[in-house]
């Protein structure tokens, strides 16, 4: 097994493939959409739009924490299927529509993009920021 080092939220391993850092933020992002799935849940009856504002401004940041630096893992396939399960549940749970309603109409009604293009975008805007301060090497 490769050694394994985190730092600053990011994990490590000797031979930088990003699988376990993307592991662990899927897990980690996933956890925390089921614990919002029950805190929310039919008692409270939180709005569509409450639940999109948590989805874009809790989970998707946590999720793409450091995208700089992995968002080329997002071409793996086993990679990109996690990201669509994980934005497929939250969109089921935004919009509150049935299971067999396909994706790509899941994430239309709220507006949500692919989360492989969102990290992509991610990463491109804090190239550029970097870039633009003088702080990339």
């Amino acid at each position: 097994m490769a050694n394994q080092v985190k730092h600053l939220e990011v994990f490590f391993d000797s031979k930088l493939n990003w699988r376990l850092h993307v592991d662990a933020k899927y897990k980690k992002a996933l956890a925390a959409l089921y614990q919002l799935r029950r805190v929310a849940g039919k008692t409270w009856e939180t709005t569509p739009k409450v639940t999109h504002w948590i989805y874009t401004a809790v989970l998707h940041p946590m999720l793409c924490y450091a995208a700089v630096i992995w968002w080329t893992r997002t071409q793996y396939v086993t990679v990109s299927k996690q990201l669509e399960h994980f934005q497929r549940l939250a969109c089921l749970y935004i919009t509150g529509a049935k299971r067999t309603t396909p994706t790509a109409a899941l994430e239309n009604i709220p507006g949500i993009v692919p989360l492989p293009v969102y990290i992509k975008r991610a990463a491109m805007a804090a190239c550029f920021r970097l870039t633009f301060n003088s702080q990339w090497v």
